[in-house]
């Protein structure tokens, strides 16, 4: 199964998460390019895009759908996101892009507090994919990123 099967799979709340996480990064890396005062904080952006679409990628090619894959956005999410909230306490983005600067923040922050969950409950010794191996037939039974595995 390749990344983007496995994403399709998971349950459709997360499914659809990562989706905007994906649309609100590009639009706003790509927005911020058009003003001047904004566009080393586009490049920037995309640039942590690619970097994290790359590093999930290999991630996945070597552990599959684990919650590893939370390494790449709490190591280059974090740091981006302050870099975005200092901006912002300095007014540093014209009206225009402000607003939704706040949206990718907010989004930023809400996708690394479950980022940073998944990444303590690998390094706790859950392994387990959050995807059947076998593809997006799944019958979800609680939603993997959010309810903790019953013992």
């Amino acid at each position: 199964m390749t990344f983007p099967e496995a994403v399709w799979s998971l349950p459709p709340l997360i499914r659809w998460w990562v989706v905007w996480l994906g649309v609100i990064t590009t639009i706003s890396g790509m927005a911020l390019l058009f003003a001047r005062a904004t566009r080393k904080d586009g490049l920037i952006l995309l640039a942590v895009a690619v970097a994290v679409a790359t590093w999930m990628s290999v991630l996945y090619a070597e552990h599959g759908m684990v919650r590893l894959l939370a390494l790449p956005h709490v190591v280059l999410w974090t740091p981006l996101l302050v870099w975005i909230v200092w901006r912002l306490g300095k007014g540093a983005y014209p009206a225009p892009y402000r607003q939704l600067v706040v949206v990718l923040a907010v989004s930023l922050f809400v996708s690394l507090l479950f980022d940073y969950a998944d990444l303590v409950r690998w390094l706790m010794g859950d392994r387990a994919p959050m995807v059947a191996p076998d593809g997006p037939d799944v019958s979800w039974h609680r939603v993997a990123a959010l309810v903790p595995p019953a013992r």
